[in-house]
């Protein structure tokens, strides 16, 4: 059963009279038979965005970014119906969550180390080595690989790479070309670069000590997604 926040009638209005954490809250009381109606995942559509660039343009909030980071994750990867979920919000939601780590790491600092793990980032570092190469080209790349990546998400994780120092990208009239940096020719050589652990937002007794579990795990999938 749907529970009745997932149901509101005016997403508007939970923008501002509701939190992450009853949204983690409402999504916990889903079952595993339960589907995803429409108005449900568009509800969730809205929140999730405007949350989202409300924290990103907050001074410092780097414990916002972590929470509604680990909201973004339940609602991806955690939920009982999870199976049920359309792969199109998934990957709309994961690009939020993008969004959100590459702010999140503009405020800690670079650090390569914690994306390596990143699902098709060493594969993406690995095209790179032969040197400069249109953004258009290395998505042809990964389909000869036979990896499916849309030209959405691998924009976002282009983003994410070139906020860690990894790559660097210009313009070429309307085409983005994209080429290592000396960082990311330094990580393509290393044959078995150990991850650093990221370091967590200060948690208190509030929403991050409800999900306290579910943002250090968010952590480790992120180093072996």
């Amino acid at each position: 059963m749907i529970p009745e926040l997932l149901q509101h009638p005016d997403p508007g209005q939970l923008v501002t009279t509701t939190s992450p954490e009853d949204i983690v809250r409402a999504l916990r009381e889903l079952e595993a038979e339960d589907a995803w109606p429409e108005w449900t995942l568009e509800l969730l559509d809205r929140l999730f965005i405007v949350w989202a660039v409300t924290a990103i343009v907050r001074r410092g909030d780097e414990q916002g970014l972590a929470e509604l980071q680990s909201t973004l994750d339940y609602a991806c990867h955690r939920t009982r119906n999870r199976s049920a979920l359309p792969e199109t919000s998934r990957q709309r939601w994961l690009i939020v969550s993008d969004m959100l780590e590459a702010r999140r790491q503009g405020l800690i600092g670079r650090d390569p180390d914690l994306i390596l793990n990143r699902k098709h980032v060493r594969r993406l570092l690995s095209l790179l080595q032969a040197g400069e190469t249109a953004q258009a080209e290395l998505a042809a790349a990964l389909v000869k690989q036979g990896v499916e990546v849309s030209d959405g998400r691998l924009s976002q994780l282009l983003s994410l790479m070139e906020g860690h120092g990894l790559l660097e990208k210009r313009k070429d009239g309307r085409e983005n070309r994209v080429k290592l940096t000396d960082d990311g020719k330094r990580h393509t050589q290393e044959q078995t670069p150990q991850a650093s652990p990221a370091t967590p937002a200060k948690n208190g007794k509030g929403f991050m000590h409800l999900l306290r579990g579910d943002y250090e795990e968010l952590e480790l999938r992120k180093k072996a997604a």
